[in-house]
């Protein structure tokens, strides 16, 4: 492990405060978790100062936006001159839960990899899953679900 992490949500809206405060019902601290949301009446130079303002340069930085291709996102990748920030957009809850309770057990590099690997893990096609599960033998998770 190495520096402390600092956690940064960046998205449209309040999306990414309700994102926390539903992480809170999950795991402890989230108010050291931050936000900046992008409301309609922002510029981008506005947006842009909020950033500024929440960096901890003796941190590394690991953000989490909410769309690959939107203002939140190009906005935060202005951070990667500082060095140590990795960005990862498609934030979901799971996505900020992992990245919180393990911050401190991974580097930044090793952190932004889990975080990624547990979200695409949890993107499913349901039915599909069942679907191969059932054709594989094993036990059906609908079976676990439902019960």
């Amino acid at each position: 492990m190495s520096n402390e992490i600092q956690i940064l949500v960046m998205t449209h809206g309040n999306l990414g405060r309700e994102l926390i405060k539903t992480a809170a019902m999950f795991v402890p601290q989230t108010e050291t978790i931050g936000f900046i949301g992008l409301y309609e009446e922002d510029s981008i130079v506005v947006y842009q100062e909020k950033l500024s303002k929440l960096l901890d340069h003796s941190k590394d930085l690991l953000i989490l936006t909410d769309m690959l291709t939107a203002t939140t996102t190009r906005i935060a990748i202005q951070t990667l001159k500082r060095g140590r920030v990795e960005i990862i957009s498609g934030i979901n809850l799971i996505m900020l839960i992992t990245a919180h309770r393990e911050k401190n057990m991974y580097n930044i590099d090793e952190l932004c990899e889990l975080v990624h690997n547990i979200a695409k893990q949890d993107i499913v096609n349901i039915r599909k899953h069942i679907y191969e599960v059932e054709e594989r033998g094993e036990i059906c998770l609908y079976e676990i679900l439902v019960i």
